[in-house]
């Protein structure tokens, strides 16, 4: 199985939702990491530095890919 496929098969994208209400999603972890900094870095700047890579995974919920 690889990271991006559920048990059955079925493609599967890591989601955070955002206390603003932005979803953020990405493939791979690596993927949904920067692009949750690059919303931290342009919705948020004074928490820029804050929440580190652990926090955001913790946050992270697997769906199926649209």
């Amino acid at each position: 199985m690889s990271e991006g496929t559920a048990g059955n098969g079925e493609m599967m994208v890591y989601v955070i939702t955002c206390d603003c209400g932005y979803v953020i999603r990405g493939d791979l972890e690596v993927e949904l990491i920067s692009n949750a900094r690059n919303h931290i870095d342009e919705a948020h700047p004074e928490d820029v530095g804050k929440i580190s890579d652990d926090e955001l995974l913790a946050n992270a919920e697997r769906q199926p890919a649209a």
